[in-house]
C-alpha cells in the first residue's frame, strides 16, 4: 500500500490559508528584517506606531469585555436561578420573525 500526499492537500503547506496576497509589502519587510534591524529609524518608528494603535484597540475591547462580564455577574447573582431559567425559556419560545 503506497500513500502519497501532495503538497496542495497538506494543511501545513497550504499557503493560501494565510492569504499572502493580502499582506502589505511593509508587513513582509518587517517579518524578514534582521535583528538588530537594518532599516531606517523612520521605518521602525512607523512599525512601532502601528503596533501601539493595535494594542490600544485590544485594551479598549478588554475593558468592554470586563465591564460586560461584571454586569452579567451582578445580574445573575441578584436574580434567583428559577427566574433566569424562566426568562431564558420564554426568550427561546418567542415567535420567529
Amino acid at each position: 500500500m503506497e500513500l502519497s500526499v501532495s503538497s496542495e492537500t497538506t494543511a501545513s503547506h497550504g499557503y493560501k490559508l494565510s492569504w499572502p496576497e493580502s499582506s502589505h509589502p511593509d508587513e513582509l519587510d518587517e517579518e524578514f528584517d534582521t535583528f538588530p534591524t537594518s532599516r531606517s529609524h523612520d521605518a521602525v518608528r512607523m512599525r512601532y506606531d502601528r503596533l501601539k494603535t493595535v494594542a490600544d484597540r485590544i485594551q479598549h475591547q478588554d475593558l468592554l469585555f470586563v465591564l460586560f462580564s461584571l454586569c452579567e455577574v451582578v445580574i445573575f447573582y441578584a436574580t434567583p436561578f428559577r427566574v433566569v431559567v424562566l426568562v431564558t425559556g420564554l426568550y427561546n419560545l418567542r415567535h420567529p420573525r
